[in-house]
This record gives C-alpha cells, structure tokens and sequence, in this order.
C-alpha cells in the first residue's frame, strides 16, 4: 500500500508542513532577511547562501539549474524540494511502522508481506481506496495552491508563459502556516538552522524511500526481513582473525 500511497501524495503540495508563519519577506530561498517585497535574482546571489547549502556539500548544483532562472522560478524550485521531501520523510517512516503495524481495513495480525504491495492487498476489502486516495491528495493540492500561489501572478516568457503561475510575493516557500505546537524559533539564525535540518533529512529521505521501494519491489521482502538476510550477520561481525580460524577449521 505504501509505495503507491507515496506516488499519490507526491502530487500533493506538503500535506505536513513544519514551519510555521515567517516574518521573512521577499526571496524566500535566501538565508539573510530582507525588507523589500520585489527583490531581484542578484540580491540572493551567491547561491552558496541559500538554505539548504551546508558542509560537507555546501553547495552543489552540477547542471547549473539554479543559476539559470530567475527569482520567482527559484522560489518554485525550492517550494518543490521541500514538498517532495517532507512526503518522502513521511513516506519512509509509514514504510518502517506499516509493515509492523496495519490495523485497518481488516489486515489487523495478518502477514500481509513487504510495505509496496500493500495497496493491492488493502482494495481487496477496499476497493475505493484508490479513489478516496485521489479525493484526499486534490483537497490538500487545493489548499496548498490557495496559501501559496498567486491568481493573478502568471510566469510571462518561456515554457509554460501564460499558464504556469508563479508563488505569492509575500509566501515563503513551504510556509503553510502549520505549527500546532510552535516549535517554529523566532530567532532568525535558529530559522536558518531549522530549515537547514528540514532541507537535508528531506533530501535523504527522498533517496532513502525510492530505495526502500525499489528494494521490496525486486526481492519483495519487507524491510526487516531484508535486513535480517543481507544485513549485518555473525559472518561479517567476524574479526579477521576469526573469519581466518573458521576457515581453517572448515578445510580440516
């Protein structure tokens, strides 16, 4: 169930966002406060400042995407990121407890094997699930879309001219305003940190789920299961030393 419940709420625009309002304004990719509203692309520049850009990759951009857009097409990229990454956080950690823990649709205390084939074992007592999954992604995109996006804003040159919108002025990207517990800081350099975290445990959950994923859909065992097969053994614990005794002790 998971895997394909990962594709359907890509779609949707951070269903858990962890930031609260910002008192930030402009160019919302920038570490550094600003006060105007109409920054331009040199104000943020150099790239190397943006959240996100930290040791032991400070800053890395191979195919010059970021250095090629304007201001406003950056703020997209960056609301993109952090959407796709907070679904993959959420992804990664429904994928460790569901394969442990599925008390719905009558699947309580049944093996129902590896986390990717779920969906299809769950529209066996279900068979609206997909729909009702399409039905809860388009509500969160269309309030993602009216907290963010403007109506009137539309992208003017390029691809897309005339149809692709562009974010609010006064929206930072992924700030949907969520924080039921604020835990958002107020100190600017603490916001930085914070996003900081956000960005980089997003990332690597963005890799960590297509490999868990791609990991079950080869050898379709779950998680654990895969671990306790190919993880970290007796054998490979083995110093050399002993690794040596045992094959001697074998080849007598």
């Amino acid at each position: 169930m998971q895997a394909t419940l990962i594709t359907a709420l890509a779609c949707a625009s951070g269903a858990a966002a962890f930031v609260a309002p910002s008192s930030f304004n402009g160019v919302a990719v920038a570490n550094s406060v600003k006060s105007s509203t109409t920054l331009s692309m040199s104000e943020i520049k150099p790239l190397e400042n943006m959240s996100g850009a930290t040791s032991p990759v400070p800053y890395w951009d191979p195919l010059g995407f970021a250095s090629k857009v304007d201001d406003q097409e950056l703020q997209k990229y960056r609301e993109a990121e952090l959407k796709h990454g907070r679904v993959a956080m959420l992804a990664a950690l429904g994928m460790i407890v569901q394969e442990n823990f599925h008390p719905f649709f009558n699947t309580a205390g049944r093996d129902i094997g590896p986390a990717a084939f779920h969906l299809q074992k769950t529209m066996e007592e279900f068979s609206f699930l997909p729909f009702a999954l399409v039905l809860g992604v388009g509500l969160v995109e269309l309030t993602t879309i009216n907290k963010g996006w403007s109506k009137q804003d539309y992208k003017e040159t390029g691809l897309g001219a005339g149809f692709v919108a562009n974010l609010k002025e006064d929206y930072f990207p992924g700030d949907l305003g969520f924080d039921p517990l604020g835990l958002y800081p107020t100190n600017p350099r603490e916001r930085t940190n914070i996003r900081n975290k956000e960005l980089n445990n997003g990332r690597l959950a963005m890799i960590a789920i297509w490999g868990m994923w791609a990991q079950e859909l080869v050898d379709h065992l779950t998680l654990a299961e895969h671990f306790a097969r190919h993880g970290l053994g007796p054998a490979v614990a083995e110093t050399p030393l002993e690794q040596l005794s045992n094959v001697a002790s074998t080849i007598q």
